[in-house]
């Protein structure tokens, strides 16, 4: 299991991420993506609120995660403070802003 928790609140589960998502916390990160792929349901949702940066490393990771969650028919999204760094990341590195993605696609 990862370092981050996963929760499940009315059918939808929540990967809280918080600190520098960097690649000092990559493999962590890693290992609680995938305990959420791995999880049943198909809503969930990777909340940012506590995050304060995001490098590459992470991004790619977060971009696998949902393109996985897409591929497999899930829904997911990225919420809270720290998805204005997601988006500044994800266009600072070239990738489509996944956060905006994620957000059109998950049922309210």
């Amino acid at each position: 299991m990862g370092k981050y928790k996963i929760k499940s609140v009315k059918g939808r589960n929540t990967l809280h991420l918080a600190g520098s998502l960097t690649i000092e916390s990559a493999q962590d990160i890693k290992q609680s993506l995938l305990d959420m792929i791995r999880s049943k349901g198909n809503e969930f949702c990777i909340s940012l609120d506590s995050v304060e940066a995001i490098d590459v490393s992470a991004l790619q990771l977060l971009y696998a995660a949902w393109k996985e969650f897409k591929s497999n028919e899930k829904n997911i999204c990225f919420d809270g403070e720290g998805a204005e760094t997601l988006r500044a990341a994800c266009t600072d590195a070239g990738f489509p802003d996944i956060s905006k993605i994620a957000h059109k696609e998950v049922s309210p």
